[in-house]
């Protein structure tokens, strides 16, 4: 009995610092190599597009581009909501925007606020990966070289560096098969409605993303 608890003790402290190595590393890249402070040019059709819309529902209008990213949306506004409470938003709704008064300023305010949000959700799924990874191996080490390599590789850098919905969409698909995988094996209603959950929320933020 002591040797299992040292056992799980041990699994468990990996974990952990599994967890906070895979922190360390990914907002020492954000700070140090992504481009987040970046030209807001670059890419502008969806640095643009997400921010925007986000504005449209601050401002109690309705958002011009609802082919997918819904769920994004309501997601992106209360992180919008959080960064108005700390005064971290120059404006908060559309009039004040396109009364003509530091436009630029303005806009590449709300861009950099969505590319913070974007490096959030990405973090986040680095972590849910990390702990997926980890239920299916018991292997902490294992599960630390996977996030690793899913966090570098070209398609990820890509993202971080500029908003994008698929990140989201991925995410919320990987944890609907996991809870599918637990549901084969279990047959317990409520893990299927998990999955059924986070499908639907998948499908929400992109219409695409079963495909």
């Amino acid at each position: 009995k002591l040797v299992n608890m040292i056992k799980k003790f041990n699994y468990l402290n990996k974990s952990f610092l599994s967890l906070i190595g895979i922190s360390v590393i990914y907002f020492s890249f954000i700070f140090f190599f992504a481009n987040i402070n970046g030209d807001w040019r670059h890419y502008i059709d969806s640095e643009i597009l997400w921010p925007y819309n986000t504005l449209l529902i601050l401002s109690g209008e309705k958002f011009e581009f609802d082919a997918y990213g819904f769920f994004y949306f309501i997601l992106e506004y209360k992180f919008f909501q959080i960064l108005d409470l700390f005064n971290l938003l120059i404006t908060t709704n559309i009039e004040n925007l396109n009364n003509g008064l530091k436009f630029s300023e303005k806009l590449e305010n709300l861009i950099f606020a969505g590319r913070w949000f974007n490096v959030l959700i990405i973090y986040v799924t680095l972590l849910i990966s990390f702990l997926i990874f980890n239920n299916l191996s018991k292997n902490p080490t294992i599960s630390f070289i996977l996030v690793l390599v899913f966090m570098f590789t070209p398609g990820m850098i890509q993202q971080i560096s500029h908003a994008r919905v698929d990140v989201l969409a991925s995410t919320l698909l990987l944890i609907s098969y996991f809870f599918l995988t637990r549901f084969a094996e279990s047959k317990n209603i409520s893990t299927y409605l998990i999955f059924l959950t986070f499908f639907l929320l998948s499908v929400f933020t992109k219409v695409q993303a079963y495909i």
